[in-house]
């Protein structure tokens, strides 16, 4: 069975978390979490601490963490456009750039100059 792969940006944050609490209870998915920490000497890292993360990636890291996904074959790619938290990237040239690669439709904000 292949596993799916969940990517929650901001996932350490009061909502982020929450979401990240609900996925987790689900032992068919691997939750990756994607948050800077910013609060860490407030104890932010607490609100994931207690339950299974598949990977925790820095938002630094984010594209080249979803270019190694796509690399390795990862299905769950293709549902990217659908995860709300993403679209905070779209005006990033990376998104449109990797949205184009899978050849998923680009959000208008997102379209890389060309």
């Amino acid at each position: 069975m292949i596993r799916r792969i969940i990517f929650v940006t901001g996932g350490a944050g009061f909502i982020g978390s929450n979401i990240v609490a609900t996925l987790a209870e689900d032992r068919d998915l691997d939750v990756v979490v994607c948050d800077r920490l910013h609060e860490v000497e407030l104890g932010k890292w607490r609100n994931i601490a207690k339950h299974p993360l598949g990977d925790f990636v820095h938002p630094d890291q984010m594209f080249d963490w979803l270019e190694r996904a796509h690399t390795e074959h990862d299905p769950g790619l293709t549902q990217l456009l659908l995860t709300p938290f993403i679209l905070n990237y779209r005006d990033d040239p990376r998104f449109a750039a990797f949205c184009q690669k899978l050849r998923l439709q680009v959000p208008p904000a997102a379209i890389t100059e060309r």
